[in-house]
């Protein structure tokens, strides 16, 4: 996706108080995704390989008020839980999050500026901020991480 990934678009969705009820689909297995789209505040989470035979019956869930995950998504809701450590909602600011994202999608201070409305120097400030927290220094770096915590996909 431009501009955001799936997990941040819907945390700003439910940020700006619509009533939008969100089933995210997408190509991760990671346990640690499934967790972090329900804390977005996803109503859903399917894999995009299960979408053709359980979208209609997951969306019908939904729309009735419902919490619902594939089929075979509880085992991976267990794992995560188990696992502590994948809870944590780690050092990021939402807007440092967006910026780290269009940074590792190859843009500039003065575009992401542009893009997010702001001056050249906030976003210097907030990469400057990403760097610091993250304790990464180089944008190859910075990249690395955000493949690795599936902000943008390899």
């Amino acid at each position: 996706m431009p501009l955001l990934n799936g997990l941040d678009s819907a945390r700003q969705m439910l940020a700006a108080r619509t009533c939008t009820k969100i089933i995210l689909l997408s190509g991760h297995h990671d346990d640690r995704f499934f967790v972090e789209a329900l804390r977005a505040g996803a109503k859903a989470y399917l894999p995009k390989e299960k979408a053709v035979g359980e979208l209609a019956e997951v969306t019908r869930q939904v729309a009735s008020g419902a919490t619902s995950l594939a089929r075979d998504s509880a085992g991976h809701v267990a794992a995560a839980v188990q696992r502590r450590e994948i809870l944590d909602e780690g050092p990021l600011t939402m807007r440092e999050r967006e910026v780290l994202q269009l940074i590792a999608e190859g843009k500039g201070n003065k575009e992401i500026a542009t893009i997010l409305g702001v001056s050249v120097r906030t976003i210097s400030h907030h990469r400057e901020s990403i760097m610091r927290k993250l304790d990464i220094h180089t944008t190859a770096g910075l990249v690395r991480y955000s493949v690795r915590e599936g902000m943008l996909l390899p």
